[in-house]
């Protein structure tokens, strides 16, 4: 008889009935402080918080506060052991947290003894008062278990300079007025702050541009005009989160020259795209003539009709991209679009610099947050390597668009791949909810990374950027595209031809597809069939090459 025939006999098999209690292993958390431990350490650094609060100016102190980090021991980021007892008790708020990496003191497993650990700071603000009354907590050790073992949890209590808010080297320029974007921990309904800071900022001989600040979450961001002088007394404003110079815009300064190539006979397609059930949105340059327009609609502002070739150019080029693809040499008439285009002029001369770099966020946002696109491609933004620890105006904005709205956006990653220090991928490139595109050199099967492309690792919890790699051209091979505002193909490289070539095997996908697929499945399907050579670094290629041709896609 086979086994799969026999008739199992279970000794008392009555018990498979009964309910068993579960039983929890390893007992309660382990805790690498007790409260007497840190209370007199945390008090020390409560002391100096005290004393950055009250030198401060009264007017750099909206409502009597001041914001100061708590940081968290490693053993203790989930949600449940946030200190919620420990800030009510002491009449505290917390603002805002970030990311940060720390070598503990004390650890709960010895294998960590030593090492750098991600963690938890929390911003959080408080008065004198509130500040005062935390301190007596730690000093007669009068409190409820609760609040100590949450104090228990701490591993370091840091007040925030003014150096610390500013990102990049300051000088004392008292002439120059330069351009900065500063990020306050204020949102929608603390317009009192706001005000307190576009205040504070004029008394100091600044200006805080109002009509352009960009509201998201717990946080505003704004543009602003001051001398490094002026800056430094701005600094002290006790919410601010971080500052920097207002960065330029990537697509403002083309870094490629343009080839013109031998292709006497390209000829556009003659069919309609694909599908005419949705539009994809493109963000860049403008279009400047009507060559494209069997698929391609140009809309235009007021302040963006003024232009120049350049920027034309690029947004001709990427726009090319997306619809016929790159051009290989087979056959002499371009390739049939998959979806329709919407290409919005988003840059004028002056957008080289803030404050117009806002003003083009600012219309990308209006666009997007109307919800009428699934598909959407930049390849353009602040031309600056994001910094682990804070995000940018950009990232947070763009970010909640695409959940908002369910949008797969392509992003090019940067071309400064090959500029020591400054080769990290740009924002908005590290948004967790888009793909941020980094080029390979070569469109055959041997392939690298493109020395130009911006490289990784993106910010929690996007930490493998860029995304993926698509080929965008190199001084060996250049990326071949035909260009309707030059009459020609040309050859160009860059991120900025890689980002919307992948956004059209992700539209090409949904086109020929017999089901409404989601952003998420379809940017899942991209990443599935992401393939290398070999082992190769992710920090410069991310998931791997790109397929192009959406039929490979499944």
């Amino acid at each position: 008889m086979r086994m799969a025939d026999r008739n199992l006999l279970l000794g008392r098999g009555e018990k498979l009935s009964l309910r068993t209690p579960f039983k929890n292993g390893g007992g309660g958390k382990n805790y690498p402080y007790t409260f007497d431990e840190v209370r007199e350490r945390l008090d020390s650094e409560l002391a100096e918080v005290e004393a950055g609060v009250s030198n401060l100016e009264s007017d750099a102190k909206p409502r009597g506060e001041a914001i100061f980090e708590l940081v968290l021991h490693p053993s203790f980021i989930a949600k449940s052991y946030y200190p919620d007892a420990l800030l009510r008790a002491a009449g505290m708020r917390d603002v805002g947290s970030k990311e940060v990496v720390i070598t503990p003191n004390k650890v709960t497993r010895k294998s960590d003894f030593g090492k750098e650990l991600g963690t938890a700071s929390l911003y959080v603000a408080g008065g004198m008062e509130s500040i005062r009354v935390m301190r007596s907590i730690l000093q007669n050790g009068m409190a409820n278990k609760g609040v100590k073992k949450e104090i228990s949890e701490i591993e370091k209590i840091r007040w925030v300079s003014s150096d610390d808010k500013y990102k990049g080297e300051l000088g004392s320029d008292s002439e120059t007025v330069r351009l900065y974007e500063v990020a306050l921990h204020a949102g929608h309904k603390e317009e009192d702050i706001i005000d307190a800071f576009v205040d504070y900022v004029k008394k100091r001989g600044g200006e805080a541009v109002y009509r352009k600040k960009i509201q998201i979450g717990a946080l505003t961001f704004f543009p602003l005009k001051a001398t490094e002088k002026q800056l430094r007394e701005i600094l002290n404003f006790s919410f601010i989160r971080v500052a920097r110079e207002m960065p330029q815009l990537r697509s403002a300064m083309p870094n490629a020259m343009r080839s013109p190539l031998d292709f006497p006979d390209i000829k556009l397609p003659s069919a309609q795209a694909v599908e005419q059930g949705f539009k994809v949105a493109i963000f860049d340059g403008g279009l400047g003539s009507a060559d494209l327009s069997d698929w391609a609609e140009e809309i235009v502002w007021e302040d963006t009709e003024s232009t120049n070739a350049n920027y034309i150019m690029h947004g001709n080029e990427v726009t090319s991209t997306f619809l016929f693809g790159r051009i290989s040499g087979d056959g002499d008439v371009l390739k049939q679009p998959y979806a329709n285009v919407d290409h919005y002029r988003v840059i004028s001369p002056g957008s080289g610099s803030d404050p117009d770099l806002y003003d083009v966020l600012l219309k990308i946002i209006d666009v997007l947050d109307a919800g009428d696109y699934k598909f959407v491609n930049l390849s353009l933004g602040p031309r600056m390597p994001i910094y682990d620890d804070e995000v940018h105006a950009w990232t947070a904005c763009l970010d909640q668009l695409c959940v908002r709205h369910g949008i797969l956006m392509t992003v090019a990653a940067g071309n400064d791949g090959d500029i020591q220090g400054a080769d990290r991928i740009q924002p908005p490139g590290d948004m967790v909810n888009a793909m941020a595109i980094g080029s390979c050199d070569l469109s055959g099967e041997i392939w690298n990374r493109a020395s130009y492309s911006c490289v990784g690792p993106g910010r929690s919890p996007g930490y493998v950027k860029p995304d993926g790699v698509a080929y965008g051209g190199s001084d060996a091979e250049l990326f071949k595209v035909y260009n309707p505002f030059a009459s020609s193909v040309v050859g160009v490289k860059g991120t900025s031809y890689s980002a919307p070539l992948v956004l059209r095997a992700a539209a090409g996908l949904a086109a020929i597809s017999d089901y409404d697929m989601s952003s998420i499945a379809i940017k899942s399907l991209l990443v599935h069939t992401a393939g290398t050579r070999y082992r190769m670094d992710r920090r410069e290629v991310g998931w791997g090459r790109f397929k192009e041709n959406p039929v490979e896609i499944s």
